[in-house]
């Protein structure tokens, strides 16, 4: 049997953004393209307030600027994104990303398997 391959070279955003796509159909919920994007972006924030507080005011606005997304508009898609459990609070309330949906930091590998039945 011939495996497949393809390898894909992506930074920051698009590299978290195509890691979704890429699980998107596995998920319980599937996230829509802007889910995915928006996800994606506060996936990619880094440096100290994002390894603190991800969804910090700072960090949304930043997200905000980045997808060209009014205050109510990046609300409503965390809104979605905890409805469909790819955010979630904590015990204080504040917000999560869920840890399996983070690729590992270089690079990550992928296997499927297609079967004829």
């Amino acid at each position: 049997m011939e495996i497949l391959q393809k390898t894909i070279e992506r930074k920051g955003l698009e590299y978290y953004s195509t890691h979704l796509e890429l699980i998107n159909p596995f998920l319980p919920v599937r996230l829509t393209p802007m889910e995915i994007r928006v996800l994606g972006a506060f996936m990619s924030l880094e440096g100290p307030i994002a390894e603190r507080d991800r969804f910090d005011s700072r960090l949304r606005k930043e997200v905000r600027v980045e997808l060209g997304l009014s205050a109510g508009g990046l609300g409503n898609y965390l809104k979605a994104l905890k409805d469909k459990k790819a955010i979630q609070e904590d015990v204080v309330g504040d917000l999560f990303i869920q840890t399996f949906l983070f690729p590992e930091k270089e690079k990550q590998f992928y296997q499927f398997k297609l079967i004829n039945k």
